[in-house]
């Protein structure tokens, strides 16, 4: 998740890989969908702003 801050939420983050691990463990699978991928390109790239 990505806050108003357009930076990914790290603690959001954690919570979620916890509970991931915790259905993993009871042998649930899991999957996820996500679009947080590109904000967090975005970030990784120092890119600022958007292209409109």
């Amino acid at each position: 998740m990505v806050g108003e801050t357009r930076h990914i939420c790290r603690d959001w983050l954690d919570a979620l890989a916890d509970d991931v691990a915790a259905c993993r463990k009871r042998g649930q699978e899991v999957v996820i969908v996500t679009s947080g991928a590109v904000a967090g390109g975005c970030e990784h790239i120092s890119l600022v702003g958007r292209a409109d």
